[in-house]
């Protein structure tokens, strides 16, 4: 495995947990779990969506990598691992618009977090880190696992890297404009509130003036 591939791969993980800390790691509990819409989810729940997908890789990826990995007919047809791999990688490209629901395994656990939801994530980065250090060991655009969601679609490590990566950027992306949707509401409502705070300080100047 190329160690030009993985430094590649180790920099965008640690860019999106150095990225993570920056916009997200002050924010105040409250913030951190405000929704846009009630089906939506929020910034702690795309953080903990994030999580619970990588998990269910990484425990696939570990058993391949350290040679527990059970045979599959499945892999015995690398063309239906490139369509399956390519497809899935080139659907989560952040700059996709389409929408993509999450397979119920991967969604939220809870509708509520706490604020240590974010230095969570980032301590889930560095096991994530960790993994892509040990794909040196084997050849990753060979090495093939089923996925953790249905057994007839496989991967190519290499494939499911890309894949976590993307999807990561992707609800990074996702979380982002929630924070900005949150952002503009407050400011929105701050300014209506100074609007009123004036007209009512107009209307007692007025009645006072009324009254001299």
């Amino acid at each position: 495995m190329g160690m030009e591939k993985i430094s590649k791969w180790v920099e965008e993980a640690k860019e999106i947990a150095t990225e993570t800390e920056k916009v997200f790691g002050n924010l105040t509990e409250s913030r951190l779990n405000w929704k846009p819409e009630e089906n939506q989810w929020s910034i702690a729940q795309c953080f903990d969506h994030i999580m619970i997908t990588n998990k269910a890789y990484f425990s696939c990826m570990k058993d391949l990598i350290e040679g527990n990995c059970n045979d599959s007919l499945w892999k015995s047809f690398p063309a239906v691992t490139n369509f399956f791999g390519k497809a899935l990688v080139d659907s989560l490209n952040p700059e996709s618009t389409r929408k993509l629901d999450a397979p119920q395994i991967f969604r939220p656990a809870t509708a509520t977090y706490p604020k240590s939801i974010i230095a969570d994530f980032l301590q889930h980065q560095k096991e994530l880190i960790a993994l892509i250090e040990k794909t040196e060991t084997i050849d990753t655009e060979k090495a093939i696992f089923c996925s953790p969601v249905a057994k007839f679609v496989t991967f190519t490590i290499e494939d499911a890297v890309n894949m976590l990566l993307h999807h990561e950027r992707r609800h990074f992306v996702q979380a982002q404009a929630v924070l900005e949707q949150e952002t503009l509401l407050a400011k929105a409502e701050e300014t209506k509130g100074e609007t009123e705070h004036t007209i009512v300080q107009a209307q007692v100047s007025s009645n006072l003036k009324l009254q001299v």
